[in-house]
């Protein structure tokens, strides 16, 4: 079962260590899933789905889409860090400059229509050795 939602934005293991019961939290583990783990969890997955709704923002790094109305060259994106666009489910080649923190992107040809873009961090229960996390730590 998984413990954690998809948004969660801290590991129970940060978690208890902020909290001070990290040494309660490893002498109860053995191999099922403990009470305080599920306490824990839920805290998290609360918080973190309140961390998003006040910032008006997903954080997780996902594959959002946009339509646009009109021909543009300058893109205004909801999520952010931007990593990549696709026009039509193509990587679109026409870009000049991503302002990675703010989601504005700058391209050398307009775009309209549905446009893809790939945005945002990843996340403490995501991160691996080959994708470490990138959610700033304050």
């Amino acid at each position: 079962m998984e413990l954690y939602a998809p948004n969660a934005l801290t590991t129970i293991e940060k978690a208890a260590s902020f909290l001070g019961v990290a040494e309660e939290l490893e002498a109860e583990k053995l191999t099922e899933t403990t009470q305080l783990q599920h306490y824990l969890a839920q805290a998290i997955n609360v918080a973190s789905s309140a961390i998003e709704r006040y910032c008006f923002r997903k954080f997780g790094f996902q594959r959002h889409k946009q339509y646009r109305k009109k021909a543009t060259d300058l893109l205004f994106v909801d999520e952010y860090p931007v990593f990549s666009l696709f026009v039509d489910e193509e990587p679109y080649p026409h870009i000049e400059y991503i302002e990675e923190e703010s989601g504005m992107i700058h391209l050398t040809r307009s775009v309209q229509g549905e446009v893809t873009y790939e945005a945002g961090y990843v996340l403490p229960k995501d991160a691996t050795e080959e994708r470490p996390q990138t959610l700033p730590h304050d």
